[in-house]
């Protein structure tokens, strides 16, 4: 202390905790232990606003007027120490110049310091909040967004209204709250969720089209109550956290487990979800199998009935089996699953024929699948990837024709050959094939004989047939055809360039279905047998 501090040229010390002063020379003396040796008197000099406070009146002693002054006070040594002669003996008096440190905090201030830090962090947060919505307002002249500005106000309005709160909340808390660390931290975090749900607020609600048409909407209003927008613009920001809430909200597929499917859980309980009676649009649809898909880690779906699908790859497995249960009820969430696990290769289900041509109509997704089974229905079906398809006896089994129409576009991506003789299709039947068979494109070989077609069934046939160019063999043989369905089939044979194999036979085609077969026919070059 009284020697020079190496290298600084200065002596003295700081005093960490808090030193009790007096202006009165006496009382110094008094307590500066005369009365034991050598008394020793700190003689300090300060400036205007050196002075420490004065609490004579709080002090026990009033007349010997202390003055405080708070910790890391700095006693710089100046001058030499003299000696003095008092009444109460000799005294050492230490001539010394004290700097107090302004920067140093009261026990209230230190208290207050996390939560003045914290609600610091929330007006950064607030005005990031801010510049982005105000950039983003000015951006939809652009286009960039699916509704109104006067909309796109309102949502920034309400989404800095709701993260406002949070602020005013805060606000109100007493600090030692904050001086928790536990609770320090899930405030903090708290806050910074919340402007993250401020922005998908806006985000969702300024890039989701409207529900209605633009006239049916008053776009200066706000948006109608029930509306997809209104949800969103009065859902709490709070919910916006809650897992499985914004995919709901903004999908309106209701019931759905979006927060299994969002926190990654092993299982999917579709046991309670009924798609049947929501009408799903196909986006709706898509955004479930998506959902599904999505999730590594699912491994069973639990349908009704306490049915349930074991996926050990999850939608990467390539098997379905529900073994011999009957599927009932739940056939639109199987057909979703099914559709979600692009990689099967084979699916093994006991439905209804109307149900499993629901499942299959979704099968286009899955193009490893090369095996259907339906337990103790019509048996299994080896279709996909094959190049010879033979429906005959599927369609005699089926009654619900639309499931062999769907059975057949989902084979016929590669089908070359199709045969469908002695079923009996009859016109309806027809009507319902045309359809499928105008996307056999590969398609180069055609039975379809001994069938009872007549010449309404020719009518449904001819535009289907029309469209396929490389067919190269077409039997027709033993249909029932009269004059006027071969004057249907003839405009459309025409256009059959590939065609060498043509069987008529056993049909009432008459002179004037002759005739026009002629002239039809007459432009094939290729055809070798009639």
């Amino acid at each position: 202390f009284w020697k020079e501090i190496e290298g600084e040229g200065w002596r003295g010390g700081v005093e960490y905790g808090l030193m009790s002063t007096t202006t009165d020379r006496d009382i110094a003396i008094q307590y500066s232990g005369t009365k034991v040796k050598r008394g020793t008197v700190f003689e300090i000099s300060v400036g205007r606003v050196d002075v420490g406070a004065s609490i004579s009146f709080l002090s026990q002693y009033a007349g010997e007027e202390e003055y405080l002054l708070p910790p890391f006070a700095c006693l710089e040594v100046e001058g030499k120490p003299r000696l003095e002669q008092t009444s109460e003996g000799q005294v050492i008096l230490f001539p010394l110049r004290l700097n107090v440190n302004h920067k140093i905090i009261t026990v209230e201030m230190l208290l207050q310091r996390r939560k003045q830090l914290h609600m610091s962090m929330l007006k950064n947060l607030r005005e990031e909040l801010q510049l982005y919505l105000e950039a983003e307002l000015e951006d939809f002249d652009s286009g960039a967004h699916k509704v109104s500005s006067s909309w796109g106000k309102l949502c920034a309005s309400r989404a800095k209204s709701d993260f406002d709160g949070l602020f005013k909340d805060h606000e109100t808390l007493d600090a030692d709250v904050l001086n928790d660390d536990s609770k320090y931290k899930d405030l903090i975090t708290q806050a910074i969720e919340y402007k993250k749900w401020a922005l998908m607020k806006f985000n969702h609600f300024t890039g989701n089209e409207p529900d209605h048409q633009p006239e049916g909407i008053d776009q200066q209003s706000g948006p109608p109550s029930g509306s997809l927008h209104h949800r969103i613009l009065v859902l709490p920001l709070v919910d916006l956290g809650r897992a499985g809430v914004l995919s709901e909200l903004v999908t309106g597929v209701m019931g759905f487990p979006w927060a299994a499917m969002e926190q990654g859980e092993a299982q999917a309980d579709l046991s309670s979800w009924t798609p049947e009676t929501q009408a799903l649009t196909a986006a709706q649809e898509l955004k479930v199998i998506e959902a599904l898909a999505g999730n590594t880690k699912l491994r069973t779906v639990k349908f009704r009935g306490d049915h349930s699908i074991v996926l050990p790859k999850g939608c990467g497995s390539e098997e379905i089996d529900l073994g011999r249960q009957q599927a009932e009820g739940y056939v639109l969430a199987l057909s979703l699953l099914v559709r979600a696990c692009s990689s099967l290769r084979s699916l093994n289900l006991r439905l209804g024929y109307a149900d499993w041509a629901v499942v299959v109509r979704g099968l286009r997704r899955c193009t490893g699948l090369t095996r259907l089974n339906d337990w103790g229905g019509f048996g299994e079906f080896v279709g996909k990837g094959q190049e010879r398809v033979d429906l005959s006896s599927t369609w005699r089994e089926i009654k619900e024709k639309e499931l062999v129409q769907a059975l057949l576009l989902y084979a016929g991506q590669t089908c070359r050959q199709l045969s469908i003789s002695n079923s009996t299709i009859g016109a309806d039947g027809c009507t319902v094939l045309a359809p499928a068979l105008g996307c056999l494109t590969t398609l180069a070989e055609l039975d379809l004989s001994n069938n009872g077609v007549g010449d309404e069934g020719a009518v449904a046939l001819s535009g289907a047939l029309g469209g396929l160019s490389g067919l190269q063999r077409l039997d027709l043989s033993n249909n029932g055809l009269g004059a006027e369905g071969c004057q249907t089939l003839s405009a459309t044979l025409g256009r059959l360039t590939a065609l060498a194999q043509l069987d008529l036979s056993n049909n009432d085609v008459g002179d004037a279905g002759a005739v026009a077969l002629s002239g039809a026919l007459g432009g094939l070059s290729g055809l070798q047998r009639l």
